[in-house]
């Protein structure tokens, strides 16, 4: 009796297992994959929705902006890695909308496609990437703005920050069918009213003023600067926000007419830094500009908010450093810089051998050439090695003759030049000069002219470096 049992005990037992395994056999790897997909799709289709909320500060506690996560889901079908099938997947997209505090008219959005949620752990995971504008010549960078946090029910707490700049990273509470961004960033506006107030200054202002003036070798010069923050309408806005580092745009003005515009001016908030590069035409020559800025403002114990800047050429010898204080209004033109401004004309008094006798009455009028405000400011940034003088030579009543092209060498303080004399009988006349400093002379200087013609005997001139 006990054999029939364990028989039939044993064969119900086979026929159990043989039952199931024809079962399991029905179920394929579409099944599966099915099953897989719909439970991932669960997982997701949980969360999707609109989150919003403030973004604060971490550093200041500041609210600098209100965002808002809209979340949804799409099954994304890719070939397998055999080639032969298609494989469904779900995949949870981000649609991030920004808006700042004081430019509530101005939106910032980005989407991703790769965020990631575990309804384990609740965490939640997205990345933006961005790709910098060039600066200065640079090769275009691309760097990371994350989205990190605990998502659970209608809560989302976590932060936004850069991946290479953590720094500055932002508190986010948000609230699932909260208030719209629009409203949130209302309310918040007054808390952000100091575009240097807090380390993520970015797009708190549109544009920055300052007036001041800059120091040439031997001149200065009244310059106004209007330093634009670029609103780009890509996520790069959202990187310009939360790293230390973003663009700029930088007009020098000196004048009407007289702009010299950086575009893609880097400036590193957190050092207060900026640099830059320009190009600019003289006389058929490109020639290149390079700016080193320092931005201090009133955290950094200054008396008012200012901004200094210096060249850093290689190609010229003409050093110069801005020094500029910051205004509240849209400045104007300088009144100072005019775009007709007069040539320099000065005569020098000298005495030398005339026929064998000393004459005390030689003159010399130097005087610059035509040029115009553009050029002029040309010069004092880049300093030519050599320049054109119109030059009237006088050596007593009734010697006079007008060189109209004569070669400054700057550098090595020389006038040389030639003219051919009107009149029947024509001749070419030379002037040679040394030690000629021009406007750089005292009353002690002291220059020297050699002047002949192909008709005359030399004549040997000494000039005082002052100016009659």
């Amino acid at each position: 009796m006990k054999l029939n049992r364990q028989f039939f005990s044993n064969f119900f037992m086979m026929c159990f297992a043989a039952f199931n395994f024809f079962s399991c056999a029905d179920r394929t790897t579409d099944d599966y994959q099915r099953d897989k997909l719909n439970q991932s799709l669960n997982t997701y289709q949980a969360v999707t929705g609109v989150y919003t909320g403030a973004v604060k500060s971490n550093k200041t506690g500041q609210a600098i902006g209100a965002i808002e996560l809209g979340l949804q889901v799409q099954t994304k079908t890719s070939t397998s890695t055999t080639g032969d099938t298609n494989q469904a997947s779900p995949v949870l997209i981000t649609n991030l909308r920004f808006l700042n505090t004081d430019l509530n008219t101005k939106m910032i959005q980005a989407t991703t496609q790769n965020s990631y949620y575990d309804q384990t752990t609740k965490q939640f995971h997205t990345e933006i990437s961005v790709t910098r504008s060039t600066v200065s010549g640079a090769s275009a960078q691309s760097e990371i703005v994350s989205v990190t946090g605990i998502l659970d029910g209608d809560q989302f707490n976590g932060e936004i920050k850069d991946l290479n700049d953590p720094d500055y990273a932002a508190t986010l509470q948000l609230v699932k069918n909260g208030s719209t961004i629009e409203k949130i960033a209302s309310e918040n506006k007054n808390q952000n009213s100091d575009p240097t107030a807090h380390q993520n200054a970015g797009l708190t202002s549109e544009s920055l003023y300052f007036s001041g003036q800059t120091q040439f070798l031997n001149i200065s010069k009244a310059l106004d600067v209007i330093m634009v923050l670029p609103f780009h309408q890509t996520a790069e806005d959202l990187l310009n926000i939360f790293s230390a580092t973003r663009d700029v745009s930088m007009s020098f003005n000196y004048g009407k007419s007289l702009h010299i515009n950086f575009s893609n001016v880097l400036w590193d908030r957190r050092q207060g830094f900026m640099s830059g590069q320009t190009t600019v035409v003289r006389n058929n020559e490109i020639l290149q500009l390079t700016i080193e800025c320092h931005y201090a403002n009133q955290s950094q114990i200054q008396s008012q908010n200012q901004l200094v800047c210096k060249n850093i050429l290689s190609n010229s010898n003409g050093p110069f450093v801005s020094s500029l204080n910051q205004t509240n209004l849209p400045v104007t033109d300088p009144t100072t810089s005019d775009i007709s401004q007069p040539l320099i004309s000065k005569i020098y008094a000298g005495s030398g051998q005339l026929g064998g006798k000393t004459v005390n009455d030689f003159r010399l009028n130097v005087s610059t050439i035509s040029q115009s405000a553009a050029d002029q400011l040309l010069d004092l940034f880049f300093p030519p090695n050599e320049k054109t003088l119109g030059i009237s030579f006088n050596a007593g009543e009734g010697v006079s003759i007008y060189f109209s092209n004569i070669r400054w060498d700057v550098a090595q303080a020389t006038l040389d030049g030639q003219t051919i004399s009107s009149g029947a009988e024509g001749y070419t006349a030379y002037l040679k000069c040394s030690d000629f400093y021009f406007t750089n002379m005292t009353a002690k200087s002291k220059f020297s002219c050699h002047y002949w013609t192909n008709r005359s005997p030399d004549i040997f001139v000494t000039y005082n470096g002052a100016a009659l």
